[in-house]
């Protein structure tokens, strides 16, 4: 019996010193380390494209940022230190041009649903959409063309049929040549006050497309711009 005492002391022991040992090492949810700063919080403070930025505020008040990059269809992604680390070149093509800026494109015909076209890229504008840059791309709904682009090429999105929603922010000056031609699912288009050029068949076969909006900026509506918009109720043309 005093044999079994013993032992049972002896375990009891050893269990308290390993608990206590685990609360050293790891702590509790808002203790400590050894250098007296823990973390207080994680929280995502601001995205970028693929991007996503997450700021660590620490016990001592301090903060820091790490970043992480969304992989193809949300099942993979890289981590950087870096937070205003560039779109990866896992969805889009890169093209200096002769001015210093950037051309791009789609790198492969599985895109993420919302598309972000990046306004800059290694520390450079992106300025153009090439032609034929996302042409056919069937499994985007939404995409956003930020003000650093100043020229949206032939077919650019034409056959994105899955397309709903389109961003165009001031700054494009020229839509080309059946640049959203047959895009179905797009039902409203606002043309941005920057836009002075339209192309032929820009908007062709946009069958749900019910309501146009032409800027002051535009001159001249070319052949067959909205030819079969068998939907549009409604149309903008200013006095220009």
């Amino acid at each position: 019996m005093k044999k079994f005492l013993i032992l049972f002391l002896v375990l009891l022991l050893t269990v308290v010193v390993l608990s206590l040992s685990a609360c050293s090492l790891f702590g509790k949810k808002g203790d400590t380390g050894a250098a007296g700063v823990g973390i207080a919080s994680i929280e995502k403070s601001g995205t970028e494209g693929l991007v996503d930025t997450y700021t660590i505020t620490l016990t001592d008040g301090s903060t820091t940022t790490f970043t992480v990059t969304n992989g193809k269809d949300g099942s993979s992604g890289s981590t950087s230190t870096n937070p205003n680390a560039p779109t990866p070149d896992e969805y889009f093509r890169f093209t200096l041009l002769e001015d210093d800026t950037y051309e791009i494109s789609a790198r492969y015909n599985d895109m993420p649903s919302r598309v972000v076209i990046p306004s800059t890229y290694n520390g450079k504008p992106v300025t153009v959409i090439r032609d034929g840059a996302f042409s056919g791309r069937q499994s985007m709904d939404e995409i956003v063309i930020p003000e650093s682009v100043t020229e949206i090429g032939s077919n650019a999105f034409s056959g994105c049929t899955g397309l709903t929603s389109m961003t165009i922010q001031n700054g494009v000056t020229s839509i080309g040549e059946y640049a959203f031609s047959r895009c179905p699912g797009l039902t409203s288009v606002t043309i941005p006050n920057s836009v002075t050029s339209i192309g032929e068949r820009a908007f062709f076969y946009c069958s749900g497309l019910t309501s146009i909006t032409i800027p002051s900026s535009v001159t001249a509506i070319p052949d067959d711009a909205f030819y079969y918009c068998s939907g549009l109720t409604s149309i903008t043309i200013p006095n220009s």
